[in-house]
């Protein structure tokens, strides 16, 4: 029987360990492919604003549908939702690859990969919540992220080299054929039915604090271009796969180095310090990263990048957990993910009218630091 154990001095139960496991491949075929689509896109003869118009797309559909798919996973249970968001993500692979084969639409891509990521997102954070132990939860964190990590650090620079020497077909069938492994491991879980319950009215309710919100948004504006724009930066400064790959690397192992540290205090008293401090730190990183042109100041920055944002996703995700695990519902984690997807859709926009790294690097820095203010 697989099983992860006492490697960070806690044990983890089975159904963590699948799920780490079928998570970890996962992540490996995002950092190999993530990355690069909107590379993809651009060479099949579109814009960067047709690139920013795709992911506005995918993030609107995502935020509207949000609810409705919360609801959908309650009645066909946790582990089921997760199951099916694999080969949805391959259709969309290979639906835009098709883009260049037989010059179909980029969008007709959209419809299986808003399908994956709202059957995928929305059931692993609840079954972590309600799976991993609340006394752990920081090094639980911890150690699922490591494990991605080591196998996303691998991602970048493969999938460059598959680019530079095989073309993009094979990287698109390449993490396909990966992404059919990660299946596997998720039918040796136990299935788990959350109850779901959200209106749209919570969105404004009084009770609620205004400080979340703003914090969920800001969370939606650092995933963006830490994902999006940071490597399209490197892109347009090089014109080389290779670095961006490279890069890519670099930023993964970065942030396993300072991961231990981060998931040990982020189960002591001191996480909310651990995060103040890595929220302005973090935020230094995006204004560094505002100015720099060559290739050891984007490296410097990169490996800068993935200490201090761990020093504050460790913590920041470990309380957002412990606040999920005390829910009888889907209801928190469809608030976080609407106002995420706002904050997403945000910058998104302001890139599209604007076309300037400076502004959107600088509102980077200032919602990097708001995020530190989560309780």
């Amino acid at each position: 029987m697989f099983n992860f154990n006492h490697m960070f001095g806690f044990e983890i139960n089975r159904e963590l360990s699948l799920n780490y496991l079928s998570t970890s491949i996962r992540a490996l075929v995002i950092s190999m492919i993530g990355i690069f689509i909107p590379i993809f896109i651009l060479t099949l003869g579109y814009d960067v604003r047709d690139v920013i118009l795709y992911h506005i797309f995918f993030y609107a559909l995502i935020t509207s549908l949000i609810s409705l798919t919360t609801k959908i996973i309650s009645k066909v249970g946790l582990k089921f939702s997760i199951a099916t968001s694999f080969p949805l993500l391959i259709i969309s692979y290979l639906l835009l690859y098709s883009s260049e084969v037989y010059k179909i639409s980029i969008y007709w891509s959209l419809i299986p990969s808003v399908m994956s990521f709202l059957a995928f997102w929305p059931a692993f954070q609840i079954y972590f919540a309600k799976s991993s132990d609340h006394s752990h939860r920081g090094r639980e964190i911890g150690f699922l992220s490591s494990i991605n990590l080591i196998l996303s650090a691998i991602g970048p620079t493969l999938a460059a080299l598959i680019i530079t020497f095989f073309g993009f077909g094979i990287l698109f069938i390449s993490v396909s054929i990966i992404m059919l492994l990660a299946i596997i491991p998720i039918y040796g879980s136990e299935e788990k039915y959350p109850k779901s319950r959200f209106y749209f009215k919570d969105l404004y309710n009084k009770r609620r604090k205004i400080k979340e919100p703003i914090i969920f948004f800001s969370e939606g504006i650092n995933i963006i271009c830490e994902l999006l724009f940071w490597p399209l930066l490197i892109y347009f400064l090089f014109n080389d796969l290779l670095i961006v790959g490279y890069l890519g690397s670099v930023l993964y192992i970065s942030i396993l180095i300072s991961l231990y540290l981060a998931s040990k205090y982020s189960d002591s008293r001191k996480k909310h310090k651990l995060m103040i401090i890595g929220s302005i730190l973090y935020a230094g990183s995006w204004i560094v990263r505002t100015a720099v042109k060559s290739l050891q100041s984007v490296l410097g920055a990169s490996i800068g990048t993935g200490i201090t944002s761990t020093l504050l996703d460790v913590p920041y995700s470990s309380i957002f957990y412990d606040k999920l695990s005390k829910k009888t519902t889907t209801e928190y984690v469809v608030f976080r993910e609407i106002f995420v997807g706002f904050g997403r859709i945000f910058i998104l926009l302001i890139f599209y009218f604007t076309n300037s790294f400076i502004i959107i690097f600088g509102l980077a820095a200032l919602a990097s630091f708001i995020r530190g203010f989560y309780r």
